[in-house]
């Protein structure tokens, strides 16, 4: 017993007892899952197949149907069920093809989306190199402050040194003549001063 499905045709094809051609009282009987007798019809010789019938019928509800061939003059009497559901095999095979098509759809999106997340593993990465860079920048800046402050420094010794220069320019040249002059004027003044005069005790 096959599986078949709900609104869609159920081919019926039988070979009589014997093969017998040209019968045409090779009825068929359907029941319905309830039981009831949903048609009856005659089945018809396949031209070129002798002794090959065929006929059909469409179940409209799910459950178990039974057809029933008959032949009074070939004495044929036969039954088979039907098994009828929402879905046939095919449809069980088409969902699950869509339901792996969409599997596939879904790791290729797992696949894009580990792709962007590498992306911002990335730009996390530049972002921590961007940072080390701006802190060697600061440094450098820190370091450029420092350099300022010594060359200030040796802006204020130059500055001093120029003003020593300043002070010993306006020095006289011949220091010995100085020397010379000032023992002339301490000579005059002892040769002005008069010896004794002044009580000693």
């Amino acid at each position: 017993m096959g599986c078949y499905k709900k609104n869609t045709a159920i081919q019926l094809a039988y070979r009589p007892i014997n093969y017998t051609t040209g019968l045409t009282d090779i009825t068929v009987k359907v029941y319905d899952e309830a039981g009831v007798l949903f048609s009856t019809t005659t089945m018809t010789e396949v031209v070129g197949r002798g002794g090959f019938y065929t006929d059909s019928f469409t179940p409209d509800a799910v459950g178990q149907w039974v057809a029933r061939i008959t032949s009074a003059t070939n004495l044929d009497d036969v039954t088979k069920c039907f098994e009828v559901k929402l879905h046939d095999a095919d449809d069980v095979d088409l969902h699950v093809q869509d339901v792996e098509d969409k599997i596939d759809i879904i790791d290729s999106n797992v696949d894009l989306i580990k792709i962007e997340t590498d992306k911002i593993q990335t730009i996390d990465d530049n972002v921590d190199l961007i940072k080390t860079e701006t802190d060697k920048i600061q440094t450098i800046d820190d370091n450029v402050d420092l350099i300022k402050t010594e060359t200030d420094k040796i802006q204020t010794i130059d500055d001093n040194v120029d003003l020593i220069k300043t002070k010993t320019d306006n020095l006289p040249a011949d220091t010995e003549q100085v020397l010379t002059d000032i023992k002339d004027v301490v000579d005059d003044i002892q040769s002005s001063v008069h010896r004794g005069g002044y009580f000693c005790n």
